[in-house]
């Protein structure tokens, strides 16, 4: 068992790539519910570290960051077209993000298996792939989402130990729980609640609400240990 040295104590800064919501070494979760822009917000945020521009009027790293998007949120023919879509509106050819964007549609990998996970792994690696951004989370792992110990094996030992022995920082995208009742999307008053278990909000270093309003997609952060 490792104890702290208080008495020559150092903690490391914070490394900030887009301040307060996206930290270079942070599990950051993004929860919204389905058609509020969770998925559009994030990819344009990879596209932004990975041609090292500024993202929402938050400054940014400065220089790119090679950023790994795992998509299985939707077809691969509209991923491509989101991409076309907000290259253009940030003026960036797709061709010059060759090598600091990578996306994988439809990879079909599942975390928990560990020949799946070495996969990725060596991904990283290989790429020196420094941000990683999973949506959607559901899609991502063939564990119980409603069942602690499996969410706690996911997001505090799986996804924390490719933190560790890769150095990737990870955002990953989750779905809102939808109130009894309630059929498509609507405002919502106070927190959103993540669907599932709590484990898998609770293990991360932040997290960020997606909420539509009139058309508009607002993003807000409802708690975050990095800002004590």
């Amino acid at each position: 068992m490792k104890l702290l040295d208080l008495s020559n104590l150092h903690p490391p800064p914070l490394n900030w790539l887009y301040k307060p919501w996206l930290e270079r070494n942070a599990l950051t979760v993004i929860v919204g519910a389905g058609g509020t822009g969770k998925s559009y917000a994030m990819l344009d945020a990879a596209i932004a570290l990975a041609s090292g521009q500024s993202w929402l009027e938050m400054g940014g790293p400065g220089v790119p960051i090679r950023t790994l998007v795992v998509d299985e949120d939707g077809p691969e023919a509209e991923l491509m077209r989101r991409i076309a879509h907000l290259c253009a509106g940030r003026d960036v050819e797709p061709a010059s993000l060759a090598d600091t964007l990578y996306v994988a549609p439809s990879s079909g990998l599942q975390l928990n298996e560990a020949a799946d996970y070495a996969i990725l792994r060596e991904l990283i690696t290989s790429r020196k792939i420094e941000y990683v951004i999973f949506d959607a989370l559901i899609a991502l792992h063939g564990l119980d989402e409603n069942k602690t110990s499996d969410m706690k094996l996911l997001m505090r030992g799986i996804i924390r130990r490719l933190m560790r022995e890769t150095g990737v920082g990870v955002a990953a995208l989750h779905h809102e729980a939808r109130p009894a009742g309630q059929k498509g999307i609507a405002p919502r008053k106070g927190a959103m609640k993540g669907r599932g278990s709590v484990e898998i909000i609770n293990a991360g270093d932040n997290q960020l609400h997606v909420e539509a309003r009139d058309g508009i997609s607002i993003l807000a952060t409802s708690r975050n240990r990095l800002m004590a």
